[in-house]
Protein backbone atom coordinates (compact mmCIF):
# COMPACT_ATOMS: atom_id res chain seq x y z
CA UNK A 1 0.00 0.00 0.00
CA UNK A 2 2.88 2.59 1.16
CA UNK A 3 4.59 1.92 -2.46
CA UNK A 4 0.96 2.28 -4.22
CA UNK A 5 0.66 5.68 -2.61
CA UNK A 6 4.32 7.07 -3.32
CA UNK A 7 4.01 5.90 -6.64
CA UNK A 8 0.54 7.90 -6.95
CA UNK A 9 1.79 10.72 -5.28
CA UNK A 10 4.90 11.21 -7.73
CA UNK A 11 2.78 10.37 -10.77
CA UNK A 12 0.48 13.65 -9.85
CA UNK A 13 4.18 15.15 -9.56
CA UNK A 14 5.03 14.08 -12.84
CA UNK A 15 1.72 15.31 -14.13
CA UNK A 16 1.64 18.67 -12.57
CA UNK A 17 5.40 20.00 -13.54
CA UNK A 18 4.37 18.47 -16.96
CA UNK A 19 1.36 20.83 -17.52
CA UNK A 20 2.88 23.96 -15.82
CA UNK A 21 6.05 23.74 -18.03
CA UNK A 22 6.83 22.97 -21.51
CA UNK A 23 10.15 22.06 -20.63
CA UNK A 24 11.01 18.61 -20.80
CA UNK A 25 11.74 16.85 -17.18
CA UNK A 26 14.69 15.15 -17.18
CA UNK A 27 15.87 15.11 -13.61
CA UNK A 28 12.83 12.15 -13.48
CA UNK A 29 15.79 10.03 -14.55
CA UNK A 30 17.91 10.58 -10.89
CA UNK A 31 21.88 10.00 -11.27
CA UNK A 32 22.65 7.20 -9.28
CA UNK A 33 19.56 5.21 -10.30
CA UNK A 34 19.61 1.50 -11.58
CA UNK A 35 19.33 0.32 -15.43
CA UNK A 36 16.76 -1.64 -13.58
CA UNK A 37 14.37 1.84 -11.99
CA UNK A 38 15.06 3.74 -15.23
CA UNK A 39 13.49 0.48 -17.31
CA UNK A 40 10.60 0.79 -14.92
CA UNK A 41 10.28 4.47 -15.24
CA UNK A 42 10.58 4.42 -18.93
CA UNK A 43 7.75 1.72 -18.86
CA UNK A 44 5.78 4.51 -16.61
CA UNK A 45 6.30 6.85 -19.43
CA UNK A 46 4.75 4.43 -22.04
CA UNK A 47 8.40 4.70 -23.80
CA UNK A 48 9.35 0.66 -23.00
CA UNK A 49 8.58 0.31 -27.18
CA UNK A 50 11.64 1.20 -28.23
CA UNK A 51 11.85 3.11 -31.87
CA UNK A 52 14.60 0.91 -34.38
CA UNK A 53 16.63 3.95 -33.82
CA UNK A 54 17.13 3.07 -30.30
CA UNK A 55 20.23 0.80 -28.13
CA UNK A 56 21.75 -0.88 -25.69
CA UNK A 57 25.65 -0.88 -25.52
CA UNK A 58 27.34 -2.77 -22.56
CA UNK A 59 31.42 -2.51 -22.59
CA UNK A 60 32.55 -4.58 -18.78
CA UNK A 61 31.05 -1.87 -15.88
CA UNK A 62 29.64 0.93 -19.06
CA UNK A 63 26.38 0.83 -20.38
CA UNK A 64 24.58 2.92 -22.45
CA UNK A 65 20.69 3.08 -23.36
CA UNK A 66 19.96 4.98 -26.50
CA UNK A 67 16.25 6.13 -27.11
CA UNK A 68 14.30 8.69 -29.01
CA UNK A 69 14.20 11.86 -27.11
CA UNK A 70 10.46 12.08 -28.92
CA UNK A 71 8.93 9.41 -26.36
CA UNK A 72 10.52 10.75 -23.36
CA UNK A 73 9.50 14.04 -23.97
CA UNK A 74 6.18 13.77 -25.86
CA UNK A 75 5.38 17.48 -25.61
CA UNK A 76 8.47 18.97 -26.27
CA UNK A 77 8.51 19.80 -30.32
CA UNK A 78 12.13 20.57 -29.19
CA UNK A 79 13.00 16.93 -28.87
CA UNK A 80 11.23 15.67 -32.17
CA UNK A 81 14.24 14.05 -33.81
CA UNK A 82 16.49 13.92 -30.99
CA UNK A 83 18.13 11.50 -29.25
CA UNK A 84 18.79 10.76 -25.81
CA UNK A 85 21.75 8.03 -24.65
CA UNK A 86 21.92 7.42 -20.57
CA UNK A 87 25.21 6.63 -19.41
CA UNK A 88 25.34 3.80 -16.74
CA UNK A 89 28.40 2.83 -14.97
CA UNK A 90 28.50 -0.06 -12.35
CA UNK A 91 24.58 0.06 -12.97
CA UNK A 92 24.70 3.86 -11.61
CA UNK A 93 23.35 6.62 -14.03
CA UNK A 94 26.29 9.09 -14.63
CA UNK A 95 25.44 10.70 -17.93
CA UNK A 96 22.91 11.75 -20.21
CA UNK A 97 23.42 13.09 -24.05
CA UNK A 98 20.65 14.57 -25.89
CA UNK A 99 21.58 14.98 -29.39
CA UNK A 100 20.37 16.22 -32.55
CA UNK A 101 21.53 16.55 -36.06
CA UNK A 102 20.52 20.07 -37.69
CA UNK A 103 20.53 20.21 -41.37
CA UNK A 104 21.98 22.86 -43.03
CA UNK A 105 19.88 25.77 -42.57
CA UNK A 106 17.93 24.68 -39.69
CA UNK A 107 17.39 26.11 -36.16
CA UNK A 108 19.17 24.68 -33.55
CA UNK A 109 16.39 23.32 -30.92
CA UNK A 110 18.01 21.98 -27.85
CA UNK A 111 19.58 25.23 -26.48
CA UNK A 112 16.32 26.55 -26.01
CA UNK A 113 15.57 23.38 -23.79
CA UNK A 114 18.79 23.72 -21.91
CA UNK A 115 18.33 27.54 -21.20
CA UNK A 116 15.25 26.52 -19.69
CA UNK A 117 16.67 24.21 -17.70
CA UNK A 118 19.86 26.07 -16.34
CA UNK A 119 19.72 29.58 -17.70
CA UNK A 120 19.81 31.81 -20.46
CA UNK A 121 23.65 32.13 -21.93
CA UNK A 122 24.45 35.91 -22.82
CA UNK A 123 26.07 37.12 -24.66
CA UNK A 124 26.25 33.88 -26.90
CA UNK A 125 29.65 33.41 -28.99
CA UNK A 126 29.20 35.07 -32.53
CA UNK A 127 30.10 31.79 -33.81
CA UNK A 128 26.96 30.35 -32.52
CA UNK A 129 25.38 32.72 -35.20
CA UNK A 130 27.23 31.92 -38.30
CA UNK A 131 25.87 29.75 -41.38
CA UNK A 132 28.61 27.05 -40.03
CA UNK A 133 28.20 27.68 -36.30
CA UNK A 134 30.86 26.12 -33.68
CA UNK A 135 30.10 26.84 -30.35
CA UNK A 136 30.52 25.47 -26.81
CA UNK A 137 29.67 26.18 -23.52
CA UNK A 138 29.00 24.73 -20.17
CA UNK A 139 26.35 25.45 -16.97
CA UNK A 140 28.61 24.60 -13.69
CA UNK A 141 25.75 23.67 -10.67
CA UNK A 142 26.16 21.89 -7.18
CA UNK A 143 25.19 18.47 -8.31
CA UNK A 144 25.86 18.71 -11.99
CA UNK A 145 27.68 19.97 -14.74
CA UNK A 146 25.99 20.51 -18.10
CA UNK A 147 27.73 21.54 -21.61
CA UNK A 148 25.99 22.55 -24.87
CA UNK A 149 27.99 22.17 -28.11
CA UNK A 150 26.80 23.15 -31.67
CA UNK A 151 29.49 22.28 -34.61
CA UNK A 152 29.33 22.06 -38.21
CA UNK A 153 30.23 19.11 -39.90
CA UNK A 154 30.34 17.86 -43.72
CA UNK A 155 26.34 17.96 -44.06
CA UNK A 156 24.77 19.67 -41.30
CA UNK A 157 25.08 20.51 -37.65
CA UNK A 158 25.52 18.30 -34.51
CA UNK A 159 23.46 19.74 -31.60
CA UNK A 160 24.78 18.43 -28.62
CA UNK A 161 23.93 18.99 -24.44
CA UNK A 162 25.52 16.60 -21.83
CA UNK A 163 24.53 16.80 -18.33
CA UNK A 164 27.28 14.43 -16.12
CA UNK A 165 26.53 14.28 -12.35
CA UNK A 166 29.08 15.85 -9.67
CA UNK A 167 28.23 12.73 -7.12
CA UNK A 168 30.06 10.11 -9.22
CA UNK A 169 33.00 11.26 -10.20
CA UNK A 170 34.76 8.48 -8.31
CA UNK A 171 33.45 5.81 -10.45
CA UNK A 172 34.70 7.83 -13.62
CA UNK A 173 37.90 7.70 -11.99
CA UNK A 174 37.57 4.01 -11.39
CA UNK A 175 36.06 3.06 -14.78
CA UNK A 176 38.77 4.95 -16.36
CA UNK A 177 41.84 3.03 -14.01
CA UNK A 178 40.03 -0.39 -15.26
CA UNK A 179 40.31 0.95 -18.41
CA UNK A 180 43.58 1.88 -18.58
CA UNK A 181 44.87 -1.32 -17.09
CA UNK A 182 43.03 -3.41 -19.45
CA UNK A 183 40.46 -4.72 -16.89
Amino acid sequence: MKKFIVLLFLSLQFFAISEASAACNLSQFSFGSSLKDVEVKLKYLEADNLHANSSFFATGDKVSLGLSAEQVCKRDKEFIGAHIIMIFLYDKLVELNLYKFLESGDNPGLIYWAESVYGEKNPKPPSFYEPEPSAFWFWRGLDSTASYSLESIAYGIDELVTIQTNKYQDLYSKYSAELESGN
